[in-house]
């Protein structure tokens, strides 16, 4: 039987810490640190996901709370911040020959280590590393892979999109 976590597994960040964008649609006071607080203060949610940490501001914020003591990662996966735990992921768009259209996946990480070596694998891939859901020119099979080698989750979204 399933146990009950309240979750939200597919969250934006709207501008880092130095209020530089993110996810443009977002707002810009969803910082990863104000989203965290508001999980564990106000919202109740024990597991979130976070699909931005690829980039390079909101990955550096992720290590500046573990730094500073307040957060720290998790031996099975994760990272904890009070009573939050954290799931650094990144959304990604695909288009390749195997496609008939683009389309989005997540792919989530275990460790500030792994997502700092899949943050470097797409800063070559893609054009904007610094914002979110940017196309990365490379197969689905090869991110896929890629997931897999970091000990990764590789899960499509919003696949009933209907085109």
């Amino acid at each position: 039987m399933f146990q009950t976590v309240f979750a939200d597994l597919h969250v934006h960040v709207g501008s880092d810490r130095f209020q530089n964008p993110v996810k443009i649609s977002a707002s810009k006071d969803l910082t990863l640190t104000n989203i965290l607080h508001t999980a564990d203060n106000d919202k109740g949610i024990e597991l979130i996901g976070i699909v931005d940490c690829h980039v390079p501001n909101v990955l550096s914020e992720v290590k500046q709370l573990i730094a500073n003591e307040e957060a720290y990662e998790l031996s099975g996966g994760g990272i904890r911040f009070h009573n939050v735990t954290l799931l650094i992921g990144s959304e990604l768009e695909i288009y390749d020959e195997d496609s008939q259209g683009p389309f989005h996946v997540l792919v989530f990480l275990p460790t500030v280590e792994a997502m700092e070596q899949f943050s470097a694998w797409l800063k070559r891939r893609m054009k904007n590393i610094r914002l979110s859901s940017q196309r990365v020119y490379e197969t689905g099979r090869t991110l896929q892979k890629m997931a897999r080698e970091l000990e990764g989750l590789f899960i499509p979204a919003h696949v009933f999109t209907i085109t």
